[in-house]
């Protein structure tokens, strides 16, 4: 993984989530544009995966995201 993050947080608590990288903030939850998978890394560095609905705010508390295998599209972090 690259020691770069994610795109700059945007002043209302979100950011897009571009590749497979640490995220800057853990996030509280994800919004997606396209239903399907958020894949994600857990802190003993497995792989968990997770169905997530388009235009919800689901909670989901994560540090890395995994958007090579993600079949979700437009994923947005969400943050506070």
């Amino acid at each position: 993984m690259s020691a770069t993050t994610s795109a700059p947080a945007s002043p209302r608590g979100s950011f897009a989530v571009v590749a497979d990288l640490p995220l800057e903030k853990t996030i509280i939850g994800v919004n997606v544009a396209t239903a399907g998978t958020v894949d994600f890394l857990n802190p003993d560095g497995s792989v968990g995966s997770v169905f997530v609905a388009a235009g919800i705010a689901f909670p989901l508390a994560i540090s890395t995201q995994i958007n090579s295998t993600s079949t979700a599209s437009d994923i947005v972090g969400l943050w506070q």
